[in-house]
């Protein structure tokens, strides 16, 4: 890749000045031409020159030879009146640089149209899915309201519920917790009563009242226990 070649005196003196070296400088291929506007001089920290006036100069250079213009800014004043005179090299900067900022703020916008639209596909299907597999056990659950038989038959057809839904958790990665004798475990029990009693080791759980679900490490329902010991 070609260097990018920015020239142009330090100080600003005179529009003569000025246009005499852009001339030579656009003459042995420079597209880009600067002159020190506000240049330190001897006060620390001070920035003296020609100040805006010379920006009128460098207009003509960009008006008469094409070039694109720059200087050194040292304040927001500064800012403001390079841009006011149009110096083109930092107009096409500040361009740039809103073009990018505007093209970022689209794809992102795009970006989060997306990941809207497929959480709301990803839950769609999950409730679907989980619907589909609660029909049986509703259909189960028609059958033994509407029966007509004895009550064992009606106990077969609750079994057969209960055995749809222990498959269908299985289907959704849901573990059944919670039993007597297993470690009291505070992250997936809760705790509502207390006894001692020899039967039963330190620390375990000797009645459950109400059995716990989670997925992985994610409780969906605390076991409700009671703890011996």
């Amino acid at each position: 890749k070609r260097p990018m070649i920015i020239a142009g005196p330090c100080s600003a003196e005179t529009e003569e000045q000025i246009m005499e070296t852009a001339r030579g400088l656009a003459a042995a291929g420079v597209k880009i031409f600067r002159a020190g506007v506000w240049k330190p001089r001897t006060k620390p920290g001070g920035f003296e020159g020609g100040g805006e006036a010379c920006l009128e100069w460098l207009k003509r250079v960009k008006q008469e030879l094409g070039m694109l213009t720059a200087v050194e800014v040292a304040t927001e004043k500064h800012v403001k009146a390079a841009l006011t005179a149009e110096v083109a090299a930092l107009k096409t900067q500040l361009a740039e640089a809103n073009d990018k900022y505007l093209r970022m703020l689209a794809e992102y916008d795009n970006f989060r149209r997306r990941s809207v639209k497929e959480k709301q596909g990803v839950w769609s299907d999950a409730v679907a899915q989980t619907l589909k597999d609660l029909l049986p056990i509703a259909d189960n659950l028609d059958r033994a309201a509407h029966a007509t038989g004895d009550a064992e038959a009606i106990r077969q057809g609750l079994d057969m519920t209960l055995k749809a839904m222990t498959e269908m958790f299985a289907r959704l990665g849901v573990e059944v917790y919670g039993k007597v004798g297993e470690p009291f475990d505070p992250t997936y029990h809760n705790a509502v009563m207390h006894i001692d009693d020899e039967a039963f080791g330190e620390n375990v759980i000797a009645e459950v009242f109400q059995v716990g679900y989670r997925i992985g490490e994610k409780v969906i329902r605390f076991a409700m226990v009671k703890v011996a010991n």
